[in-house]
Formats: C-alpha cells, structure tokens, sequence
C-alpha cells in the first residue's frame, strides 16, 4: 500500500517528490514534499476530508517555517513547507489508500491555489 501511495503521488502531481531513501524505508511510512504548498492548509484539508497525516519531520514542534530537518536535506523553504507525512495503520485498508489518493491530488491543488504568490 505504501508503494501504490508513493508511485501515484509521484505520478499524478506535478512538483512532487518523495522525501527520505526511496528503498530503505518503513513499510508503512511515506513523506513528500510538495513546491509551493502550506503543509498546515493541506494538513486541515486532509482532516476535514477524513484523513489524519502529519507535516514536517517527526520532531517539528507547529512553528510554521519548514522543519529542520527539511531545510537539513536540502530542500528550500518553497519545498520545505510542503511537506507531508502519511503513515499506514494496522487497521489501513487498500480501500482507505484509493480513497486517500482520489483527494489527495485535488487537495494539492486547491492547496496550492490558496497559497499563491505569498511564498517565496
């Protein structure tokens, strides 16, 4: 389920990338970065649309500048803010995954759409 998250998120939206090693990972985790994206707006989007993820590292604290972490990988504040972290339940379903990547990519957008230009 997490390869089928990886390689559609990757595949259907534009100024995605994958975050961490592309193999030698958790086989229920996957963290993106998306170019020109408020991770927090994403964030509420997903909730409102019955998804619980996370945005950042796992040590980022709510401060509203890119984790650490991001900026320590190298991606700019424009990637950095972006970021999102989905992690896969004992309870997950492939039911749950298609749902999840039937919003995401239009989530992303309208995301994208209300950031605009205020990023730099």
């Amino acid at each position: 389920m997490r390869d089928r998250i990886t390689g559609t998120v990757l595949e259907e939206i534009p100024d995605s990338r994958l975050t961490g090693h592309p193999e030698a990972r958790l086989p229920n985790h996957a963290s993106f970065a998306f170019k020109n994206v408020d991770g927090n707006m994403l964030l509420q989007m997903l909730d409102a649309t019955g998804f619980a993820c996370s945005s950042g590292s796992a040590c980022k604290t709510g401060n509203p500048e890119p984790s650490e972490v991001m900026t320590a990988i190298g991606l700019s504040r424009e990637w950095g803010l972006g970021s999102l972290r989905i992690t896969l339940g004992s309870g997950t379903n492939s039911e749950h995954v298609e749902l999840f990547l039937k919003a995401l990519p239009s989530l992303v957008e309208k995301a994208r759409d209300l950031t605009g230009d205020k990023r730099g």
